[in-house]
């Protein structure tokens, strides 16, 4: 059977999570937290829970979750982290349609060293530049006739998308 009810607190005993839920006035039910293998969580207190009763003897019981923030469409996952106060702070976003968002979608990720090696190249072209205008001593110099092919576009990571 499943419960519902807010979340007074969370505390750790015997390494464990234990999540206290008040599932109606002044009834409150100890469950362990049970959460995917490689995640931590730690529910806020008066968010609203779900237990399962896992025999139907008194301490039987885990705490699944809480009713989530519902965003995520068929087929994506969400991750976000609040404060104590409830309000998000920061959130990770598989997307559907293969985009990952961290934060927001206002800019793109880049690969640094595919960056860097654009700007090598634009930085080696402008010496070179340089170096014939004004290497020569009583030339008058002379701008070279083709511009560099130097570009960071290969860097950009479309999938990965970042604010601003």
């Amino acid at each position: 059977m499943g419960l519902i009810g807010r979340i007074v607190q969370s505390v750790i005993e015997n390494n464990l999570r234990q999540i206290q839920t008040e599932i109606y006035q002044g009834y409150i039910k100890k469950s362990w937290q049970i959460n995917p293998p490689g995640m931590d969580s730690v529910p806020i207190a008066d968010d609203q829970g779900v237990v399962i009763l896992i025999e139907q003897t008194q301490g039987k019981s885990i705490s699944i979750g809480v009713y989530p923030d519902t965003q995520a469409e068929a087929g994506e996952v969400r991750f976000y982290s609040r404060n104590s106060a409830g309000v998000e702070q920061s959130f990770l976003w598989l997307k559907a349609d293969g985009t990952i968002e961290i934060n927001g979608s206002a800019d793109y990720a880049v690969a640094f060293d595919d960056l860097k090696s654009g700007f090598d190249q634009l930085k080696s072209d402008h010496n070179a530049f340089l170096l014939h205008v004004h290497g020569v001593a009583g030339t008058p110099p002379v701008p070279p006739a083709v511009p560099s092919t130097a570009s960071i576009d290969a860097s950009k990571v479309a999938t990965v998308k970042l604010p601003k």
